[in-house]
């Protein structure tokens, strides 16, 4: 008899998902949302996505959520948020000590590259 493996991920679970540059060139992107379902090999969520624009040296959200399937493997970087994050909310915030992602409630990341720290970036409105 086969027993079906627990899953990393559970329905309602917040995440803070980056995913691996391969160059140096290639686009800076984050995603924060809602995981919808999961398998042993990938999941769907819901929320927004994020990318780096060199010119603000900040940031920028997607105005629209999307939902996306990502698979478990080497090219991301999967974060578990707190399950009272509110994913609506959540954005970054710069300063001269770094950059922070925050719902403005209850929850704060510093995601600041250790490369960048002291460059910070305009915080997004």
């Amino acid at each position: 008899m086969m027993r079906r493996r627990e899953a990393l991920l559970s329905r309602g679970d917040k995440v803070f998902i980056v995913e691996r540059r391969l160059f140096d060139q290639d686009l800076r992107r984050h995603f924060v949302g809602e995981v919808e379902a999961c398998t042993e090999v990938a999941f769907r969520a819901k929320g927004y996505p994020f990318f780096y624009h060199p010119t603000t040296q900040n940031y920028v959200r997607k105005p629209k959520p999307r939902t996306r399937i990502f698979t478990f493997n080497g090219n991301l970087i999967i974060n578990v948020l707190p399950r009272d994050c509110d994913v609506e909310s959540v954005n970054y915030l710069a300063s001269e000590a770094g950059t922070t992602l925050t719902d403005r409630k209850s929850f704060e990341l510093d995601v600041s590259d250790p490369d960048h720290k002291g460059q910070a970036a305009r915080p997004e409105s």
